[in-house]
């Protein structure tokens, strides 16, 4: 189903033009934008113009979308993921299999008040809805700033709280020098979990906090 302020048919037929406030409604999914050329022959489509992609479980902000009908893939240019669990920004995200999505030269965090605390920068984001993100070549940024890179990163995109590292902390005390932590989250059970926290002092040298809930 296509909705428009005004459409017409060129290329006999083969070529379908919608503009003004246009909405596309294919299956499960519903594309925003101001103008679309659609290859009715094809069944693939370009929208440009403040475009928006809405899923079941996802909505993707961007500049131009192209999209197929067969196979439901699609490009988002210029893009932006928000979820209440995080969000991503890049400069190109296309949609491999209807819960996994890949993202280009891309930043993701789960913080509150972005970009102003952290995120992490990847040349390639993969992510697997309500599963995992898996970021290459990255790098973590606190207040803009470069602290650490890692080849390779996989993080939990998913409601249930799962063991494993969390992000590391660095601090600087008078009396300490600078320290470094790094907490690992253990979920023992539904209503049980306990945090281990080894930390390096640059005048006290090694030591551990933990805490049990």
């Amino acid at each position: 189903s296509i909705f428009a302020v005004k459409s017409y048919q060129s290329n006999k037929g083969n070529l379908f033009e919608a503009v003004g406030n246009v909405v596309i409604i294919h299956k499960d999914d519903t594309l925003y934008g101001e103008s679309a050329s659609i290859a009715t022959d094809t069944g693939k489509f370009t929208i440009k113009g403040n475009v928006r992609y809405i899923a079941k479980d996802i909505t993707i902000y961007g500049s131009k979308i192209d999209y197929d009908m067969k196979t439901g893939q699609l490009s988002i240019e210029n893009a932006r993921i928000a979820t209440t669990k995080f969000y991503i920004v890049a400069k190109n995200i296309k949609k491999v299999a209807s819960n996994r999505f890949i993202a280009q030269d891309a930043e993701y965090s789960t913080c509150r008040d972005c970009p102003e605390s952290w995120t992490i920068y990847g040349n390639e984001i993969d992510l697997t809805l309500n599963e995992y993100v898996r970021i290459t070549h990255a790098l973590f940024k606190i207040n803009t700033v470069n602290v650490m890179y890692i080849p390779y990163l996989v993080l939990p995109a998913k409601k249930d709280r799962e063991s494993g590292l969390l992000f590391p902390r660095i601090s600087t005390r008078l009396s300490e020098g600078i320290s470094l932590e790094q907490p690992w989250f253990w979920a023992i059970s539904a209503n049980k979990d306990m945090t281990f926290a080894p930390t390096f002092w640059a005048k006290r040298g090694y030591g551990m906090d933990y805490e049990y809930r």
